[in-house]
């Protein structure tokens, strides 16, 4: 099965720096931009630990308790309630990646958006910092 824009993969990633711990391991992500190229791929990372961590950047994804592959009623190949959390990306190499489900268009969008959204914030921060000091060096 292709990785593509949209695919739910397990790979290795660093814990998201929100207070959740953890160590790098295999977890899952969704795949936002394949990079052909460069064999890499841009993941937002999925995490179950919904209580922690800015949840206006958190879009929730379909699962089944039911691990059979035959039950069929969800193609994300998630087995917990669970979130991707929007300001928990990182590059990865393809070839590390390992398919096991997808998330629909709607769910990409809204995934997409908000990492639009998080950097924008960051952004604002930033200027608001360098704002603040010049006006504190100019006096």
């Amino acid at each position: 099965m292709a990785i593509r824009k949209g695919s739910i993969v397990e790979v290795e990633l660093n814990p998201p720096a929100d207070g959740e711990g953890g160590y790098v391991k295999r977890r899952p992500a969704v795949v936002l931009v394949v990079d052909v190229e460069m064999a890499t791929c841009t993941v937002v990372g999925i995490s179950t630990k919904l209580g922690i961590g800015d949840q206006n950047f958190f879009v929730e994804l379909p699962f089944s308790q039911n691990r059979s592959s035959s039950s069929g009623n969800t193609k994300s190949g998630l087995h917990e309630k669970c979130v991707a959390k929007c300001y928990w990306y990182d590059k990865v190499p393809v070839s590390n990646c390992k398919k096991i489900g997808f998330v629909s268009t709607r769910k990409l969008i809204e995934i997409l958006d908000l990492v639009l959204q998080h950097e924008a914030s960051l952004a604002t921060d930033e200027s608001s910092t360098s704002n603040s000091a010049n006006n504190d060096s100019e006096e």
